[in-house]
């Protein structure tokens, strides 16, 4: 089996977190080019975001570290994410709860594309089982 890595850095994972950071559009280039994948709508973000996971998959990599100090569980529709999103690429100023509701459903996909891989582990995932499962299962 291939060694292990941290994904989370090489995918970009933190950066895309990172909606109010006014280096998004910076990343979000970097991450058209590795991905070879033109992002113009959220959608378009995790499709991007899914290639480079699934290239560190098959490399390998079983782990991804986001960064995060909280966990997000903000409730939200993928038509509100499409609008925040679309907001921040045009370099609009968020509110604090469209950037709390735009990292609860990043992190949502991101830990569904690390439970897809066999092997690969998360905060989330784990966060994700001890909550449906109980503490027993760790």
């Amino acid at each position: 089996m291939p060694h292990s890595c941290i994904s989370g850095m090489a995918t970009g994972q933190r950066y895309s977190l990172s909606i109010i950071s006014k280096a998004l559009n910076d990343y979000l280039s970097k991450l058209e080019e590795a991905a070879d994948k033109t992002i113009l709508t959220y959608k378009h973000l995790l499709e991007a975001l899914q290639k480079r996971h699934d290239f560190f998959a098959a490399q390998g990599c079983r782990l991804s570290d986001h960064g995060l100090d909280t966990f997000y569980a903000e409730p939200y529709t993928e038509q509100e994410i499409e609008v925040i999103f679309l907001k921040a690429r045009m370099g609009k100023s968020l509110t604090e709860q469209e950037v709390r509701k735009y990292r609860s459903a990043l992190l949502y996909e991101l830990a569904a594309m690390d439970r897809t891989v066999d092997g690969y582990n998360n905060s989330i995932s784990a966060l994700t089982e001890i909550i449906t499962n109980g503490c027993s299962s760790y």
